[in-house]
């Protein structure tokens, strides 16, 4: 593994709101269980790697807050010196398929709390996270908070993708992005932790570190006031400190007129120093024992024998063009080409056949996560109306203090008329 340096900052805050049910965690050494950073510091990265982690709750009330902390804890069980083995960290494939379990062992957590306790039924959470591991970044989320990469060369790339409503819309092209970020109903998200129609399937991609990249993980709170060139503008403006970065975006989006919990995440990549061919060589490997004149004549031998292929390849080209020149008909070259150019029409047509499935597919994965959102929020419509029509039937069963007045009028009169 190449030596890879970094440094870190966060900020997490009710911002616009009276309660926070925003969360987050950071560790910049996973082999120390000792979970925290200090801001800026300059650190090397461990064979375990560094972590962020950021957690929107939803629910209201307490629920929200109690929601996105299990989140958080769970995952720091996961990301525990104990669970980060060798056989964890072994291939991206395994990298992956450890963040997906323990994001989903998040949602069965926050899944039984709610279970438990009729008070914080229907909570819920988003979560994002970047584990650095490697001369690698993956991140896994599930809902809309999001991460993002800044390097000087490429500006601002979003590198997680929405699971919600709008975007959504903007997937099957029935809005623009840049309309996207002001219309109605963009806090409406069609994945998350808690929900209990469905197991959690969060995405999870990976991407390599370079040199300069800052790695951003955000609440909403934050990327639903500021449009992306305005973040890319901030960070480009104060690169030299992370703590400068931080504090400007924070200012900035409280300028924006923020109206809900804000949190970021950053991580500043120093160096990235690649290994030598020597190095990524393992140790416990035996010299092979041939000195440097036995490979510098093996190396003359191979050159001898390359010069006399390469002298009968052309020996024999030139002697096939000439047996094929002299040939009167010259049909013989176009049967041979055109078999070829009908193959290579067919590759583009499949190839074409293929971008448009995968587009297809695209689109399809979209309008289910619409009619899933859909369903959601007649599901609750419905739940709204049943409550409300209960409370109507319990007001219409008891009679009114009035109604209970003038009953009591009404007898009190009765039984003076008797007497």
């Amino acid at each position: 593994m190449g030596n890879v340096r970094f440094r870190m900052a966060a900020r997490c805050e009710a911002a616009g709101r009276p309660d926070n049910e925003d969360n987050y965690h950071a560790n910049d050494n996973l082999h120390d269980d000792q979970w925290g950073f200090t801001t800026d510091r300059e650190v090397e990265l461990s064979a375990e790697g560094a972590l962020l982690v950021v957690a929107d709750g939803m629910g209201g009330m307490n629920a929200g807050e109690v929601a996105s902390a299990i989140a958080i804890e769970v995952i720091k069980k996961w990301f525990s010196s104990e669970k980060l083995t060798k056989k964890a960290r072994s291939s991206p494939a395994s990298i992956k398929q450890h963040i997906r379990r323990a994001i989903q062992a998040a949602d069965r957590a926050i899944k039984t709390e709610s279970a438990a306790d009729k008070n914080k039924r229907g909570m819920g959470s988003t979560i994002v996270l970047a584990w650095l591991t490697g001369e690698k970044v993956y991140v896994g989320w599930c809902g809309d908070s999001r991460a993002y990469r800044f390097n000087p060369v490429d500006g601002l790339i979003q590198l997680s993708h929405d699971h919600s409503y709008v975007q959504s819309l903007v997937d099957t092209g029935q809005l623009t992005p840049d309309l996207a970020f002001d219309f109605p109903d963009n806090n409406i998200i069609t994945r998350s932790l808690g929900d209990t129609h469905e197991k959690a399937n969060p995405d999870i991609r990976e991407f390599p570190l370079r040199e300069g990249d800052i790695l951003l993980l955000c609440s909403d709170g934050l990327s639903g006031v500021l449009r992306d060139r305005d973040i890319e503008k901030v960070i480009s403006e104060n690169t030299y400190s992370l703590e400068a970065v931080r504090d400007a975006l924070w200012n900035t989006s409280c300028e924006a007129g923020w109206n809900d919990n804000v949190t970021l995440a950053l991580c500043q990549i120093i160096s990235v120093e690649q290994q030598s061919s020597e190095e990524a060589q393992p140790h416990d490997i035996k010299p092979t024992g041939i000195d440097c004149r036995k490979k510098r004549k093996s190396k003359k031998w191979v050159e001898y024998l390359l010069f006399l292929l390469l002298g009968i390849a052309t020996g024999g080209s030139l002697c096939a063009y000439f047996f094929f020149e002299v040939k009167p008909a010259g049909t013989e070259k176009v049967r041979q080409e055109e078999p070829a150019t009908e193959q290579t029409a067919l590759s583009h047509q499949i190839d074409s056949l293929l971008n448009a499935c995968d587009s297809l597919s695209g689109k399809i994965t979209a309008i289910r996560d619409s009619l899933k959102m859909s369903e959601k929020i007649n599901r609750g419509l419905r739940e709204e109306t049943r409550q409300l029509k209960e409370k109507s039937e319990e007001r219409l069963s008891e009679p009114s203090e009035k109604e209970q007045k003038v009953t009591e009028n009404i007898e009190g009169n009765e039984s003076e008329n008797e007497n």
